[in-house]
């Protein structure tokens, strides 16, 4: 019977620690981009600060793309993000982790995993909605196919 309370509080304490840290992880990740956005918001950004602070920068060249090109590509998607953040009020911003927002939001096409790794960010009248997908505490993509379909990795 000993055995049996040990394992029970042995597990609980495993779970509870779990919880906790996936909590910490998420705040972590929510904060993450809201600072990006807030970052963004304004024109005068710097690319180089994003990528170093923000974004997962492939550094290495890749077989597609170069990485002037890359960055390129990332910057003009970083104007248009930054374009659209101005049409909204920054301070009623949601950003919620994909699997807890909104269910109208949860139309993407994702895998388990890769739903655990993104994060929704909508305005509370959802005319302002932007999807992002995290790695090792930074964005890796932040752009969609078409209507959100799936991530675009411009890495």
């Amino acid at each position: 019977m000993k055995a049996i309370y040990f394992i029970l509080i042995l597990s609980l304490s495993m779970f509870s620690n779990n919880s906790a840290y996936s909590q910490v992880n998420e705040i972590k990740n929510e904060r993450l981009v809201r600072d990006f956005l807030k970052t963004i918001q304004t024109p005068n950004w710097n690319f180089d600060t994003l990528s170093n602070k923000y974004i997962l920068f492939r550094s290495e060249e890749s077989p597609r793309f170069s990485k002037t090109e890359r960055k390129v590509i990332i910057s003009f998607a970083l104007t248009y993000l930054s374009m659209e953040l101005s049409t909204v009020k920054f301070d009623e911003i949601i950003i919620r982790p994909y699997l807890e927002a909104d269910s109208s939001l949860q139309k993407m096409f994702l895998d388990e995993e890769t739903k655990k790794k993104s994060f929704v960010a909508y305005s509370k009248d959802k005319q302002f909605k932007r999807y992002f997908l995290l790695e090792d505490g930074k964005i890796i993509s932040f752009v969609t196919f078409q209507q959100g379909k799936v991530f675009m990795l411009l890495n």
